[in-house]
């Protein structure tokens, strides 16, 4: 059985080594976990939405999000 998961974590945005603009957002992801390791949790299916606006992230839905576990904050 396919266990399906949400996960809220801080997405990092580096836009330019030259403006070095650097921002945080706080994410959610919901998806099928496929493998949890001490490093990081892999979810397939997964949809994301930034929780300052609620918008969806990214536009088109991916097959895997890798997320590193020092990005957790928590996980339901």
């Amino acid at each position: 059985m396919n266990k399906i998961i949400k996960i809220k974590w801080i997405d990092a945005g580096i836009y330019s080594p030259k403006r070095k603009v650097i921002s945080l957002s706080q994410m959610e992801s919901s998806g099928i976990i496929v493998r949890e390791d001490d490093d990081y949790i892999v979810l397939a299916e997964p949809t994301t939405r930034r929780m300052s606006d609620e918008s969806k992230h990214p536009a088109d839905n991916p097959t895997f999000y890798i997320i590193p576990r020092g990005m957790i904050v928590s996980i339901e």
